[in-house]
This record gives structure tokens, C-alpha cells and sequence, in this order.
């Protein structure tokens, strides 16, 4: 099994500061899909991220099998998990952790968003879901 430490700090297009999040990323099929159906709410606007961006984050969650887990998150925002270019896939859970999102998970969720609600070349927009035994938000910022 593949794992890796890490801490990431980004912005939301908004200029609103994300949290930290601290994870551990896990290689393996058990760890691919860990959340279950969700909400969505769209968010598009012209200071979204490009799609095209969030299309190369799609890529590169597809890159790899497996998921992270994440702990010791913010529960009143978002955290940062992971960003290509302008386009940041960011989570709120209703504790600090630990909890899985699998790769496939997050692809899904940002792929779908694309499809959903791309208007003018930008995307953005969130949802709610359930991840294991943990209720979190999501976002496409």
C-alpha cells in the first residue's frame, strides 16, 4: 500500500481563506468509493474556476486508485483537498475526522459538476453526501 502525508492551504475563488487539510492518500480499491449519494447546488458564476481546469482535476484524481483520509479538519468551512490550476475540490465534515473520500468520489463530484452546471467556460457548485459514517459538504470552487 502507497501512502503519502500531506497539508494543503488554498484559496477559494472568493478570496476567502480555505482550511487546511491534512491527509493521508491510500492506494488500493478499498479505499476508491467511500460516499454515497448527494445533493447538488449550483454555483456558477463568473469568477468560478475554468472548467477546463476542474476537467484536468477530474484527470488527476482518475490518476491514481485508492482515496485519502482526512482528519483534523475545520467543521465552520472549507478545507482544501486538492486543486489543478483554478479549480479546488474542498470539503466541510460535521466533525474534524477522521473519514475516507475516494478518488472515485471526488472525480464523480467534480466531473458531474462540469456536466451539470458549466456555463461560459466556468463551473462551481456543491452538494452534501455522506462518506462513511461522516456527513460532509462539498464544494467546486
Amino acid at each position: 500500500m502507497l501512502v503519502l502525508q500531506f497539508a494543503a492551504i488554498g484559496l477559494l475563488t472568493s478570496g476567502a481563506k480555505a482550511g487546511q487539510a491534512r491527509g493521508t492518500w491510500l492506494s488500493g480499491s478499498q479505499y476508491t468509493n467511500k460516499c454515497g449519494d448527494t445533493t447538488w447546488d449550483m454555483g456558477t458564476s463568473a469568477t468560478s474556476p475554468l472548467a477546463s481546469d476542474c476537467d484536468a482535476l477530474v484527470k488527476w484524481m482518475e490518476g491514481g486508485t485508492g482515496g485519502v483520509m482526512l482528519s483534523g479538519l475545520k467543521t465552520d468551512g472549507p478545507n482544501l483537498v486538492h486543486r489543478e490550476g483554478s479549480c479546488s475540490f474542498m470539503v466541510t465534515p460535521e466533525s474534524a475526522g477522521p473519514f475516507y473520500v475516494g478518488r472515485d468520489d471526488m472525480a464523480d463530484l467534480v466531473r458531474d459538476s462540469v456536466a451539470r452546471w458549466a456555463r461560459d467556460g466556468r463551473v462551481g457548485g456543491g452538494g452534501a453526501t455522506r462518506c462513511g459514517d461522516m456527513s460532509i459538504t462539498w464544494s467546486v470552487g
